[in-house]
């Protein structure tokens, strides 16, 4: 199973580099054509986005299957790298979707953490801000420091979740039945996982959204320490 679960990953993981190349040399020519081949485009982006999630799915899965093994290698990580490589993975696709980014981030914050698994859980909530926000909308994403601890937001002006669900979303598969959320497509895996990797780095995520008002995810992690002779001012 173990050798399985990591040619899974390997394979996901090969067809996700190509993937994205594809994206990009879609993305390169988009703009540059009209009629029928801009039709065709449009096509092959929402394939390839599909494809994307897809192959994400199947990382989820092989994740999945060997947590007991996964271990976070904590290291000081400057977040806001890490966020704006993140977000660039999402350049067609918030195209697509006619959604804008909106990002402010607390300059050199840096996290005591893994640098894959902070990229990895916001890649999930930024997904899922996709996926939820209504077209022309704006996601809003922040990074800042409080106290001891790095707060990472994501902000969406979807639909929202009603009280009942904020724990059960975090649930392995879970998905709510709502007309409203429940026609996104996903695998009921992102949230749990990302919950997960950040109660291994000691951090934790939380949803504050009501019906209506759409929904914001807090990622918290320990602040890195700084350096002997740089104590806060």
């Amino acid at each position: 199973m173990e050798i399985q679960d990591k040619f899974l990953n390997r394979f996901a993981a090969e067809l996700l580099d190509i993937n994205d190349k594809l994206l990009s040399n879609l993305q390169s020519i988009s703009g540059k054509t009209s009629g029928t081949a801009t039709k065709a485009l449009e096509k092959a982006v929402n394939s390839a986005v599909e494809l994307h999630e897809y192959l994400t799915g199947m990382r989820h899965v092989g994740y999945l299957n060997r947590m007991d093994k996964v271990k976070p290698k904590m290291t000081n990580v400057a977040v806001g790298q890490v966020v704006v490589e993140v977000l660039r993975l999402f350049e067609l696709k918030s195209q697509e979707a006619q959604v804008s980014f909106l990002v402010s981030l607390t300059p050199a914050a840096e996290v005591d953490g893994d640098r894959t698994l902070i990229a990895q859980i916001l890649y999930n909530l930024v997904s899922n801000a996709i996926k939820y926000s209504p077209r022309g909308g704006e996601i809003e994403v922040e990074a800042i420091r409080q106290k001891n601890k790095i707060i990472m937001r994501v902000t969406d002006h979807g639909p929202g979740i009603e009280n009942e669900f904020h724990d059960r979303i975090f649930e392995k598969f879970y998905r709510i039945k709502d007309d409203l959320v429940f026609k996104s497509k996903g695998h009921g895996l992102g949230l749990y996982l990302s919950r997960y990797f950040a109660r291994q780095m000691n951090g934790d995520i939380e949803v504050i959204s009501s019906p209506g008002n759409g929904s914001t995810f807090l990622l918290q992690l320990n602040a890195a320490k700084l350096p002997r002779g740089l104590g806060r001012s």
